[in-house]
């Protein structure tokens, strides 16, 4: 039997700490190539070096909004009138899953397509919420209709029970997998979008636009400007 004429190097202090160190950068590119893990807020906030706050209960401080940046194009990208497809959705509310959720879409109405794991989508939740309650006031009969893409329903189920957001007790489901992937490719988004997505809908269940990205405090007179259009 050959012997290898190669020297074998002793495991020095050195090499062990290099080891250590790539394999530490092997997992930590395995965590951030999976983008649906259940856990990627917190994978994100520990990275940070910051504790996890994805689905505890949040101090008024910590739900502040960011600095916003104000919109420098036009609210809806360009998007056809096409009519809204119906999907098979789960409801849920601070009480857990209900079954035979009604459909999100009856007459004019605020899609937002969003994430437990979503640090911006949860930012504007109660920005959302604060504009349909202005619109309501001025005569826009606006429905929201909050759409979880969550892997896993108990993050979602969590997040709603711990938020602590007036006037967000409630969001519908869809499912991961073929049903999803179909719908999200039917409105025109890839099998992982970026969120948060939002569509605004007519009473003729047409989607007249799709917003891809955070909704910001000024674009409250855009958003009045296209409902009272399409209403």
């Amino acid at each position: 039997m050959r012997k290898s004429s190669r020297p074998v190097l002793p495991l020095t202090g050195l090499s062990v700490s290099l080891a250590l160190a790539l394999s530490l950068v092997a997992c930590e590119d395995k965590t951030e190539s999976q983008p649906s893990t259940l856990g990627r807020s917190d994978a994100i906030l520990a990275k940070q070096g910051a504790p996890s706050t994805a689905v505890k209960p949040e101090s008024p401080a910590a739900r502040a909004p960011a600095q916003e940046t104000p919109r420098t194009g036009s609210l809806c990208d360009s998007h056809p009138m096409t009519e809204f497809p119906k999907a098979r959705l789960t409801g849920l509310d601070q009480s857990g899953l209900a079954l035979g959720a009604e459909p999100p879409v009856r007459g004019l109405t605020w899609v937002n397509l969003w994430a437990a794991w979503c640090e911006p989508c949860k930012r504007e939740i109660p920005l959302i919420v604060e504009f349909q309650k202005k619109l309501k006031a001025q005569g826009v009969p606006l429905e929201v209709a909050f759409v979880s893409l969550d892997d896993d329903p108990r993050q979602l189920e969590k997040f709603l029970s711990q938020s602590g957001f007036a006037g967000f007790t409630k969001s519908y489901w869809l499912r991961e997998g073929k049903e999803r992937q179909e719908w999200l490719a039917e409105v025109g988004l890839g099998e992982e979008p970026r969120l948060p997505v939002h569509f605004l809908v007519s009473g003729t269940q047409k989607t007249f636009c799709r917003i891809e990205g955070s909704v910001t405090s000024g674009d409250l007179p855009a958003l009045e400007a296209q409902f009272r259009e399409h209403g």
